[in-house]
Parts: structure tokens; sequence; C-alpha cells
């Protein structure tokens, strides 16, 4: 009850164990992007639960084949670039979008960082 959420991205090709458990929405390009895409997905740090430490979110998409007519006046109401993330709950125990979870500590002052041990 978590109110979010969750994705499989798989490799497979015969997929047939999700057939009626799961909507197939979308693909991630062949090519270079979907390559950088993945590796950056198989690189991410995960805690004891297989949970990524830093949330894997989907920034871009693009509709390729829309089978169904827009509603009236739809254009009017689509931005022209997608907001920008904000934190939410989910977020409270993750690495935050920005941060690198190599360095954490990268462009603090020693001051915030000694204030942040101090929290922990």
């Amino acid at each position: 009850n978590i109110n979010a959420s969750q994705f499989y991205i798989t490799l497979g090709d015969d997929l047939t164990s999700l057939n009626e458990k799961y909507t197939i929405f979308g693909e991630i390009p062949e090519g270079e992007d979907g390559e950088e895409a993945l590796t950056k997905i198989n690189a991410a740090f995960c805690d004891d639960k297989n949970r990524p430490l830093q949330n894997i979110r989907i920034r871009h998409t693009v509709v390729i084949d829309d089978p169904f007519p827009d509603p009236p006046l739809l254009k009017d109401h689509i931005p022209d670039r997608s907001p920008e993330a904000k934190p939410d709950k989910h977020d409270i125990d993750r690495i935050a979008d920005f941060e690198n979870p190599f360095n954490r500590d990268e462009g603090k002052t020693e001051e915030e960082i000694d204030k942040e041990l101090k929290k922990a």
C-alpha cells in the first residue's frame, strides 16, 4: 500500500509466464540508447532485499502507436516537457537522484557533512 508503480524490465525472448499477469506497455530501444539504459540499471547498488538504493525512474517516453483517438482538447493539456522530478515519500531511505552513489559527500561543505553525520 505505498501507492507506487513497479515495472519489470526483462531481456528475455520468451516471456509467456508473464501473460495475463502483467501488462506489457513498452520496450527499451535496441542499439546504443537501450544498451546504456540497461547498463545503468544493471550497475545499480541494491539493498539486502534487492531494491535499488537509488530509485530508477522512467524520465522520457515516446508513444509509437496509439490506436485510440485523442479526446477533444487533449492537446491543450499536454506540457511542452516532463516536469522536474521532486523528492517524495518513496525517496526517504534512498540515495537522491542528484547524489553520486560513489561519493555522497561530493560538492558538500565540511559543515554540511558534519551536520548529516550528527543526524545519523
